[in-house]
């Protein structure tokens, strides 16, 4: 028999497109569930004893993508979760494509090749302009 979906880590986020802070949202989400399903007041809780203001409110508007974090915010979580910066921010081979604000896609392998510390050249600048590489076999950029 099949083990049913966790509804925890795919809470309606389409991966054919997704924007990098609603990735970022779901790996929190993720994250708190691997971490032995920690309350958002657990969350809450940690993250100020680490010096921020949060509320279990907060926790919920971060997971729910209503409000994103800060690089301060990443770390205390990515300690508070007890795993890695990576594992917050990094795409899953699910994640086909990741929507930049302008509108682009990129693949979320070069994403995830990004927070592995590798830049794959998909994106190279001429001045301030951003020039998007060749598109991959499935006509993605």
């Amino acid at each position: 028999m099949r083990e049913p979906r966790n509804p925890w880590l795919n809470r309606g986020v389409s991966t054919d497109e997704t924007g990098y802070g609603e990735l970022i949202s779901r790996n929190i989400v993720a994250a708190r569930y691997r971490a032995g399903k920690l309350k958002q007041s657990s969350v809450a809780a940690r993250m100020q004893a680490l010096g921020h203001k949060w509320h279990p409110q907060t926790v919920g508007e971060v997971e729910n993508a209503r409000r994103r974090v800060t690089v301060d915010e990443i770390l205390c979580l990515a300690l508070t979760l007890e795993t890695s910066v990576a594992a917050l921010m990094e795409p899953t081979s699910d994640d086909r494509t990741i929507a930049l604000p302008s509108g682009r896609r990129i693949l979320g392998a070069s994403v995830q090749a990004s927070v592995r510390h590798v830049n794959d050249g998909r994106i190279k600048w001429d001045g301030d302009v951003p020039r998007f590489g060749e598109p991959d076999f499935r006509g993605e950029n």
